[in-house]
């Protein structure tokens, strides 16, 4: 970047708010994680951006007076039902996704998320109710590589829009699945402590959060959905509610960009600001 000229940066890498402080080049830096979640990350990349762009729940602490909320998710940006098509099942349906995280990540130290064990007993309880893949950023054990899912990486999406459930430890697939209407599971130690994913669950009904000291309620709440008389219609009622109640993200973000530097003022009304430049 250093021989050239940009007006903006807008994105959630640590590094445009480094090069956006020192080149004086506005920096909008867009997430959907509070604060607490990700103490690290906030610590080196707050304090030099501009702006933060955020879902109303998120919480950003001290850096609220930059903070612009919008009435939407992130991942409502590309999965809106305007700028997401869903496409015809790729697999014989019904089938279950099972999603694993590496959980790798800074954020993620002291995380845990599914075992070999468990795996196991979740593919036995759902094989015989239609097929099962597992999609996994780890290498899985030798008893579970029958059901990788081996797809290109661009198909995820139509996949988890066509599956019947959803069990995973990844909470940004878990947030694809509520935005599809796809009934979903998480089982995580951040259970309970993302704002966003906590909305979603509580309020709108479209997945639910189960911490890793309680296994045995994974079993529980599969079973649980899979008794609904129409499971599916069910979620995609829920989903019809959200999106009813939420704005188009993407439509959002355009014009947002479109107005700055210092057009924007506080439209909550019209376009789902909840905050001011």
């Amino acid at each position: 970047m250093k021989n050239k000229n940009y007006d903006l940066f807008i994105g959630t890498d640590p590094s445009l708010a480094h090069v956006g402080f020192l080149k004086r080049i506005p920096v909008i830096t867009e997430l959907e994680d509070d604060i607490n979640v990700i103490p690290g990350l906030a610590k080196i990349t707050f304090p030099y951006t501009s702006l933060i762009l955020t879902p109303k729940e998120c919480k950003t602490g001290k850096y609220e007076k930059k903070t612009i909320h919008y009435n939407g998710y992130m991942k409502l940006a590309y999965l809106h039902p305007r700028w997401f098509n869903k496409k015809a099942a790729k697999f014989k349906q019904p089938y279950f996704l099972i999603r694993t995280s590496k959980l790798g990540a800074y954020h993620d130290v002291g995380i845990n998320g599914f075992t070999t064990q468990l795996l196991q007993r979740i593919v036995s309880l759902l094989q015989d109710k239609g097929s099962v893949f597992i999609s996994s950023e780890g290498i899985l054990d030798e008893s579970l590589k029958p059901y990788e899912l081996r797809i290109n990486p661009s198909e995820m999406q139509d996949v988890l829009s066509n599956s019947t459930m959803l069990i995973s430890d990844s909470q940004s697939m878990t947030m694809e699945a509520a935005m599809l209407g796809v009934p979903s599971l998480r089982y995580s130690d951040f259970a309970g402590k993302i704002s966003v994913l906590e909305e979603l669950e509580h309020v709108y009904g479209l997945t639910y959060g189960i911490p890793t000291s309680f296994p045995g309620r994974v079993f529980d709440k599969i079973n649980e959905l899979l008794s609904l008389p129409d499971m599916e219609k069910e979620f995609q009622n829920r989903r019809q509610k959200m999106l009813k109640d939420k704005i188009d993200v993407t439509a959002f973000v355009v014009w947002f960009v479109e107005k700055l530097p210092g057009e924007c003022e506080d439209h909550e009304g019209e376009s789902g600001v909840s905050g001011e430049i």
